[in-house]
Formats: structure tokens, C-alpha cells, sequence
């Protein structure tokens, strides 16, 4: 057996680290000389040394579903289950793919292939997809095509794969007698049936790319010349950088394919960026992720730098719940999935690398295949689209389709978040140091409060021993240690008891902390000294930069302006959300303690000619979903009450109140002197019993408040 290498760690190393025992032969099952209504094989790679009850159940599922000739081999080559693979270092998709058997050699010209889990990574020696990708059946893709070795660079020999989840999603129990009853098991039969029944086993359209190096500005030049009266053609592009900063990295080369055969890769220091500008200008640009690329153009003087484009929004607007970075599309639409399989190996080798350090014929190659897959899949995915628009057409009677939705609604908000992020995010740096001084002056009178109170030293070292911690930071984080001594010391206190971890400690959450509140004064402070530490850490920032806004603040001389620059999830979350990271500028407190601080470190270039607004939109999400679905009843509603519709109460008081009899029941209380009314109805934590309704107190009750 030949040793692989992949990321550094031989398959001899993996096993004899591991100790995992080494098979003797990876055919599991073997019916391919079975009678069946199909010619071809079906190969199915199993991701693990099946037990014989588990073989047993797994061939009959398949002849439940029609696969009888088929070959079962197992994926790897040691004996190690799925659950043992998941724990062992290095990940999951490394271990498969180091210990892949020599499975290929049992799969016949006319063959297809099903993975059985994890059993995908041993085939693609990558992460790039998931076997939960292929699941959306509609509008997204169920088999890709996969090369025999995509180290080798050849394409053409390879085989259609269709992943389906492992066995222990299909099957009940351990006796694997009968199949679950489940979407993941109606998915696999859909699997199934499609890899029976498939008649395309080769790939028409693999070709070689050529790639095409530009090293002087004389070659650029004829490159200009070449291309700048072309108008209104597809140009798909990419940047390699040496980082994610647009303002401070640097530009290493520029990539283009204008028919997703030829690629120019072009060093940076020989475009002149006039005449690129003017390439794009004419032109319709594609990208991957191309709102991060225009950045690092503008900032070089390239205002025609823009998303037309975008194949990884397209690819998302198709189907939102499978992996739709550019690598993962193109294994599903183009035959040339691990094309980056030699570049991955390299960074795995080499993890502290940036791009501009990648020695020069990796990057030369896998940075222009990038612009030329992202050509391909661009295609494929516009036809899959309008496919889909004209199958499914829009229910109600208009024109509009999922391809509009992304030319007329996702790319032009790609654009403007694109100007958003170049533009940044103002802040008013006085403003900012002035907020963190009263914090951290309040943080400090609340713990002395507190240790006074409580009866501790603010580092709890009189309790806790050698076990120093910050008596802020415990207050804040629950999993800190102090956070425990606090428990401890609460309880000590005599205060009630309205709830314990796991530990047997007093639970110290927000709610047992609003109960205590009405008793206790220290416990409002504790509350106090938490929401500190959030606007601290997560906002304003420590003096060390390290941490909350500071971080992320870029000094703009041409204005002397202190902004951030965050980065936009346009529309990428599976609910058609936006998301904000770094940082997140979707969480700004909008009420409660220091959240008129923090909104007022944010600022506009320049107050006098500016205003700074906010916008809400009301019940948005329900007013959309009554127009969609028809809904008479939310409809009237919002018609009645254009300004006012409150569908939370409407809904409460349908369910609850709407023709129902009720029989209020007051309860009145008296404990300690004080006396307490509650509905009969509502929950009252006691001492002795628990949380119990009003209505069912008795007079040996004792209230915890």
C-alpha cells in the first residue's frame, strides 16, 4: 500500500498514531452480477465497517428501493467508525481523506457512485462540499461530478456522485430492521432512484483551460489593446490580495476570463489602472464575493469597478441551505470541482501563509482558474435559473421570478452595501473615550458596592483562594469562576432559592436576578455591573484596543475622520436576512443602560451638512407574508389598522380570548407584612413547593420574593 499525503500527515502515520486495525479488503458487498432493470453499476462508498446486521438491513433497503446491482466498498481503510472519526484530531474530512481506500479501482467505466456520509470526503479529498448540500431537490443540484484524482488535473476521468446522509439517519435503531419514517430518508430513496436511473455517465464539456501570463506593461498594453472596444460581454474577475483590509493590504494580480476557456493572469504592477478602468466600464463584470474585490479597486483610482454579477448570490437565491462559496459551485455546475486541490494541500502544508506568498505557478494557475470557473458557473447558473422560473412560474400571474429578485433586489443592494463598507462608519473618537471613562468609573463603584455589600474583596482571593478573578467579569460571564463564588455567596447570604445549576450551585441568570431585584438591592446592582461589562467589551472597548469598536477604527487622513469598515452578509442568511460582522453593526443597543452613549459615538462626516436617522419598518416580515399568502384575516387587519396592527395581540386573542368563557380568579397574599395579588392563573415561585399556579397556593406556602 503506497503512503498519501494530504495536508502533511501520511495515511502510515494516521494508523499507527491511532491504532485503528487496517482491513483486509474493502468490498463490503458485492451484487454486481444481480439481476436488475438498470445495465450499470451502482458503487456505493460506505464510511464505515458495516457490522452484518447493519449490512443486512443496508441490502435490504436497497432492494426496497430498487438498487440491486451494486457493489458496497468501504471508503477508508481502517476500521474506525463514524462517531470514532469525528473525535480524532485533525477533523473529520482530513481523516477520510488521508486513509481513502483504493476504491476507484473497483468502479466500472459505466458506473455511478453514492456516498454514504462522510464517506463524500474520501472521494473529493476536500471540504469543500457536504453530503446535506445535495438535499434540496427542487432548486438546487443532487449529484456532482467528481475527478478520480483531483491532484492530477485530469477531469475527464471521473464518475457522478450522488451523497446521501449515513445510515443512522435512515435507519431507527441499532437492529436496522426498519428505515425512519423521515425527510432524510424520502431524500436518500430520491438519491437512489435517480442513480439507478441515470444515463449520463461522462462529461461532454471538459476542456483544458489555457492560461495566459501578463508580466510587462508592453503585454498589458496589447491586452488593452485587444479588449477595449469590446462592449457589453461577460468579464468574470478576481483579485488575489495579501489580506482582507482594503485600505492597508496590498494587490498582487488581477485575473480575468472573457469565455471561461482562456484566463489572463496579470501582475499588479504592470496595469495601468485608467486603461483596466476602462475595460470594465464596457463591460458586464463577474464576480465571487465581488463586493469584497471593488474595494481594493476604488481605493487604486478604478471608480467602474462594480457587481454585476455575482455567483455566489445567485447561488444562494437558488437554494440558501447548501454551501455556496465559489469552490462548492463549482462542483455543482461545472466539472472541474477540486480544481484547487494542489493549492489546498500547499496551505495546509503552510497555514500562516498569505496569497502574495504562494509560490508563483500555484498562484499563476489556481487565481486564473478561479476567474474561469467563476465564467462557467455563472452560466450554468443563470440557465438553472430561468429553467426554474419558467417551471415554477410566479403563482401570482406576474412576471417576476427568482432571477429577478437577484438582478432587481439582491445586486443593486449589493452595490450600495459595497459603498456602505468603502464609505465606513463614522465615529466620534472624543465621544467614545469620554463613554469608556464613565463606564469604567460606574463598573468600579458598582463592584466596591457590591464587595461592600456582600461582604468580598473585589477579586473574591478571601473565598476563591489563589483562584484570582475579575469580580466584574465574573458578574458578566457565566462560565467564569467567580461567577460561582458568587452562587456560593448568594446562598450563604440566605437569599432564595429560585433555581440551581447542575453543579447544585444557585442559578445567578437574569431571571433569578429581576426576582431578587424586588428584595434585594444588590441584585439590580449585579444587573447593572453585567449590562457594563457588555457595552464595554462588546462596544466602547478596553484601553488596549483589543477589544469592541477600537479594534476595528481606521484613521481617515484626507478628512482626520476615526471610521470602521464592516463587512455586509448581503441578504446571506437562509431567511433572506443581511448579517454584519466586524463589527457588527446590527446590534447597536437601541435602549437601557449607556445605550444613549454608545448611539452617540456614532457620527455623520460632517454635522452640518448631514442628519442622522433611524428607520423601522413596522411588522415588515407579516404584512409581506399576508400579501404572499392570501390571508384574508391579516390582511383586514393591517388595512383596518395601517399604522397601529398589533398581530401579536390579534393572534393572542383569537387563541385564548375569542369566544371562550372565562373565570378570573384573583389571589391575594399575604407574607412578611406585604401583601401580593396574582391572577389564578399565573406562575408563583415558592420556597417549598416550587413554581406553582396562584390559584393553587395553600396557607403553608412560603412565597420566594
Amino acid at each position: 500500500m503506497a503512503g498519501f499525503s494530504f495536508g502533511g500527515i501520511s495515511s502510515q502515520q494516521s494508523k499507527h498514531i491511532l491504532k485503528f486495525e487496517v482491513a483486509d479488503s474493502i468490498v463490503l458487498q458485492d451484487k454486481r452480477n444481480s439481476y436488475a432493470r438498470y445495465p450499470h453499476t451502482v458503487v456505493i462508498l460506505a464510511d464505515e465497517f458495516y457490522t452484518p446486521s447493519q449490512l443486512e438491513g443496508l441490502h435490504r433497503f436497497l432492494l426496497q428501493n430498487g438498487v440491486s446491482k451494486y457493489i458496497l466498498l468501504a471508503s477508508i481503510l481502517t476500521k474506525c467508525s463514524h462517531a470514532e472519526a469525528k473525535n480524532i484530531p485533525g477533523g473529520l474530512i482530513s481523516y477520510y481523506a488521508t486513509n481513502a481506500s483504493n476504491f476507484w479501482e473497483y468502479i466500472p467505466k459505466d458506473a455511478v457512485i453514492v456516498t454514504i456520509g462522510s464517506a463524500l470526503y474520501s472521494v473529493t479529498k476536500l471540504g469543500h462540499i457536504y453530503p446535506s448540500d445535495m438535499q434540496q431537490r427542487i432548486f438546487g443540484k443532487a449529484r456532482i461530478w467528481c475527478p478520480r484524482d483531483p491532484f492530477s488535473n485530469n477531469f475527464a476521468e471521473g464518475r457522478w456522485v450522488y451523497p446521501i446522509e449515513t445510515i443512522y439517519d435512515i435507519f431507527a435503531d441499532n437492529s436496522f430492521t426498519a428505515p425512519l419514517d423521515s425527510y432524510k430518508t424520502k431524500l436518500v430513496q430520491l438519491q437512489l432512484r435517480d442513480a439507478i436511473s441515470c444515463k449520463d455517465f461522462t462529461y461532454p464539456d471538459i476542456v483544458t483551460p489555457e492560461i495566459i501570463e501578463i508580466t510587462t506593461k508592453e503585454a498589458f498594453h496589447t491586452f488593452y489593446e485587444k479588449y477595449k472596444t469590446m462592449k457589453n460581454r461577460y468579464i468574470a474577475w478576481d483579485l488575489e490580495t495579501s489580506g482582507f483590509n482594503f485600505l492597508r493590504d496590498t494587490i498582487g494580480c488581477f485575473t480575468c476570463s472573457f469565455d471561461g476557456k482562456t484566463g489572463y493572469f496579470i501582475d499588479w504592477a504592470v496595469i495601468d489602472p485608467q486603461k483596466l478602468n476602462d475595460i470594465l466600464k464596457n463591460n458586464i463584470q463577474i464576480g465571487a464575493n465581488l463586493k469584497f474585490d471593488i474595494k481594493f479597486l476604488w481605493k487604486q483610482g478604478i471608480p467602474s469597478a462594480r457587481v454585476h454579477e455575482d455567483v455566489i448570490a445567485l447561488g444562494h437565491v437558488l437554494d440558501e441551505t447548501r454551501t455556496n462559496a465559489l469552490k462548492a459551485l463549482t462542483y455543482y455546475y461545472t466539472p472541474y470541482g477540486g480544481y484547487d486541490a494542489e493549492l489546498q494541500r500547499y496551505l495546509a502544508q503552510h497555514p500562516d501563509s498569505n496569497y502574495l506568498e504562494i509560490p508563483r505557478p500555484f498562484l499563476v494557475k489556481y487565481a486564473t482558474l478561479d476567474a474561469i470557473v467563476t465564467y462557467q458557473v455563472f452560466i450554468k447558473e443563470q440557465e438553472h435559473c430561468r429553467t426554474l422560473d419558467i417551471t415554477y412560474p410566479n403563482e401570482k400571474g406576474t412576471s417576476w421570478g427568482m432571477y429577478d429578485f437577484y438582478k432587481k433586489i439582491v445586486i443593486p443592494a449589493i452595490n450600495m452595501y459595497a459603498k456602505i463598507e468603502y464609505n465606513g462608519v463614522y465615529i466620534n473618537l472624543s465621544k467614545l473615550l469620554e463613554t469608556r471613562k464613565k463606564l469604567i468609573t460606574k463598573i468600579n463603584t458598582l463592584q466596591k458596592k457590591l464587595a461592600k455589600a456582600l461582604g468580598v474583596s473585589l477579586d473574591f482571593s478571601d473565598i476563591a483562594g489563589e483562584r484570582e478573578s475579575n469580580f466584574g467579569a465574573g458578574m458578566y460571564d457565566a462560565n467564569l469562576q467567580s461567577n460561582q463564588e458568587l452562587a456560593r455567596i448568594l446562598e450563604a447570604k440566605g437569599w432564595e432559592d429560585l433555581g440551581r445549576q447542575k453543579n447544585g450551585l444557585y442559578q445567578c441568570s437574569d431571571f433569578q436576578l429581576t426576582r431578587w431585584a424586588k428584595k434585594h438591592k444588590e441584585a439590580q446592582w449585579i444587573q447593572e455591573l453585567r449590562t457594563c461589562q457588555v457595552i464595554l467589551n462588546a462596544f466602547i472597548g478596553t484601553d488596549d484596543g483589543k477589544t469592541g469598536w477600537p479594534q476595528y477604527l481606521e484613521f481617515h487622513p484626507e478628512d482626520n475622520s476615526w471610521r470602521m469598515h464592516p463587512n455586509f452578509g448581503v441578504m446571506a442568511t437562509e431567511s433572506g436576512r443581511s448579517r454584519c460582522s466586524k463589527p457588527n453593526m446590527q446590534n447597536v443597543p437601541t435602549h437601557g443602560l449607556f445605550a444613549k452613549e454608545v448611539k452617540e459615538c456614532l457620527c455623520t462626516p460632517n454635522d452640518d451638512q448631514y442628519y442622522m436617522v433611524t428607520i423601522d419598518f413596522s411588522a415588515l416580515q407579516l404584512r409581506l407574508a399576508a400579501i404572499d399568502g392570501d390571508d384574508a384575516i391579516l390582511c383586514k387587519l393591517f388595512k383596518d389598522n395601517p399604522k397601529k396592527a398589533d398581530i401579536h395581540s390579534k393572534t393572542a386573542y383569537g387563541l385564548f380570548v375569542q369566544n371562550k368563557e372565562w373565570d378570573v380568579t384573583i389571589v391575594e397574599v399575604e407574607q412578611d407584612g406585604n401583601k401580593y395579588t396574582f391572577l389564578g392563573g399565573e406562575l408563583v415561585q415558592t420556597k417549598n413547593r416550587g413554581e406553582i399556579f396562584a390559584r393553587d397556593l395553600e396557607e403553608t406556602d412560603i412565597l420566594a420574593i
